[in-house]
Order: C-alpha cells, then structure tokens, then sequence
C-alpha cells in the first residue's frame, strides 16, 4: 500500500457503505461511460446505440432530461465555467462523429455544434 493510498483511508471524511444510497440508469439501459457534475445535476453520457446525454436530478438521481445530439458514440463529457464570452456553467460533449456540442441544459438544445 502506498502512502497516498493510506492517507486517503485514514480520512476522516471517507466512509465506507455496503450499499448504495441512491442509485439510477441511463434512460437508453446503455452502459454509462462518463459522470460530470452540474450545479443542479449530474450528467452522463450513455454508449452505443443510444449516443445520448442523460441528466440527473442530484438529490433523488431521477432522470430529468436526456440530450440528443451526436451520431456515433461520445468519446467526452465536461462541465465548464463560461465559454465564448458567455459567463455561465456550460456542458461539453465530443463525439466518434467528430462533434463538439455546448448544451443549454435549461433549453434541453444545443447551443453550439462544430464538427470536424
């Protein structure tokens, strides 16, 4: 055992729990790839065939909303701070299809979409 790893164990603040207090799947019953946290929500990008974006209320794990956008797999998801000027929490995703998406999680739309 490393030293870190023995740090991380004697926290105060780690507790160790059998089992889940909440739990949730992805809407499409695909396998979740990626987690990121919104203020509101969690976010979670689901694997081929459904290629969607599935939000999380963060206090009870219900599906909120389910974002639809790139073709072929998403490869990234990340929460940003303000993006092309817009001072604001903005979602990211890229795609297999050679997309980068900026959502507007509160429109349920993309509110930029390059691909390459």
């Amino acid at each position: 055992m490393t030293g870190r790893q023995k740090l991380l164990l004697e926290s105060p603040h780690l507790q160790e729990e059998n089992n889940p207090k909440l739990s949730s799947k992805s809407s499409s019953g695909s396998y979740i790839l990626q987690i990121t946290s919104l203020t509101s929500y969690y976010a979670a990008s689901a694997s081929f065939p459904s290629n969607v974006i599935d939000l999380f209320d963060k206090s009870t794990l219900c599906g909120i909303k389910t974002l639809s956008g790139h073709e072929k797999g998403t490869t990234s998801l990340r929460t940003v701070q303000g993006l092309s000027g817009v001072n604001r929490e903005c979602l990211v995703s890229s795609g297999k299809d050679g997309g980068v998406i900026v959502w507007d999680v509160r429109a349920n739309a993309q509110s930029i979409k390059s691909m390459y």
